[in-house]
């Protein structure tokens, strides 16, 4: 159970990055996914774990077994299997808990395996054509459903020069391969130095970068959305809300600005009626 906590935590950490982009994602996910399967799949690590708290639990004169048969019946078996209804089965310690821990590991690898199914449909052809390590091996059917990644309502969604994409990105593999970059975050910063010449590239890693990994920062806004508007701001105007938003969500920023040197340049902007 530890271990699937640290996992689990691993995740969720990884998922929270402010860096993350929705590619490196799907494959933390899917290593996520084949980890716990192998996880379910060792009865004998599980009963270990059982075996060792069982033995913890004596080290501090507790009995297990005991507490275990005295608050959980035993019951009778199917008639389908047994006619005799004297005939009762037991569960022993072990598998019990061998069991609830299969639950809680075969419903995290559902959840999991839907959210990865649906992503990887929805995302298939920015994976195929980003993918790790980058070979720029592009049809022009797949960087058609690329564009259509795009906002409905933006330029970039209407745009029918696939060739010229593709003749954008292999510019960009080349200049990867020169400067021998081997992750999407470089491979951004150097789509940003030639995002004059290379708009289109740019703006496809862009798409890939911007794509939002959870929903855990529009949660923690509507958070904090709590804790600025209270009863006692019920006039505010949206502009005002919008700025103390701006400077709540940004705390962390905010905390470095040295106020003095911020209200001395505000005082000088022009002739002041008292002395600040």
């Amino acid at each position: 159970m530890k271990n699937l906590m640290y996992k689990t935590k691993i995740l969720t950490e990884k998922l929270e990055a402010t860096e993350l982009n929705i590619l490196d994602a799907l494959m933390l996910i899917d290593y996520s996914l084949s980890s716990l399967n192998e996880m379910n799949s060792d009865d004998t690590a599980m009963n270990n774990l059982v075996s060792s708290a069982i033995k913890f639990s004596e080290q501090l004169g507790i009995d297990p077994v005991s507490d275990f048969n005295r608050h959980h019946r035993k019951r009778l078996l199917s008639k389908r299997i047994d006619q005799n209804p004297n005939t009762q089965c037991s569960i022993d310690l072990p598998t019990f808990y061998r069991v609830e821990f299969k639950k809680v590991l075969n419903t995290l690898i559902v959840l999991l395996n839907e959210h990865l199914k649906k992503s990887l449909v929805t995302f298939e052809p920015m994976i195929t054509l980003f993918k790790m390590p980058w070979k720029q091996i592009c049809s022009t059917e797949n960087v058609k459903k690329v564009i259509e990644l795009f906002p409905p309502g933006c330029k970039d969604f209407k745009m029918n020069d696939y060739d010229g994409v593709i003749a954008e990105l292999k510019v960009l593999d080349h200049q990867c391969n020169v400067k021998k970059l081997d992750s999407l975050t470089k491979i951004f910063e150097l789509s940003e130095d030639c995002k004059t010449c290379l708009p289109t590239a740019n703006k496809l890693c862009r798409l890939v970068l911007t794509a939002p990994v959870s929903t855990a920062s529009n949660e923690r806004a509507f958070s904090k959305l709590k804790i600025v508007k209270n009863y006692l701001r019920s006039t505010m105007g949206a502009d005002r809300l919008q700025h103390l938003m701006l400077l709540y969500s940004n705390k962390d920023i905010l905390d470095c600005i040295d106020l003095k040197s911020s209200v001395k340049s505000w005082s000088l902007l022009k002739e002041r009626r008292i002395k600040i």
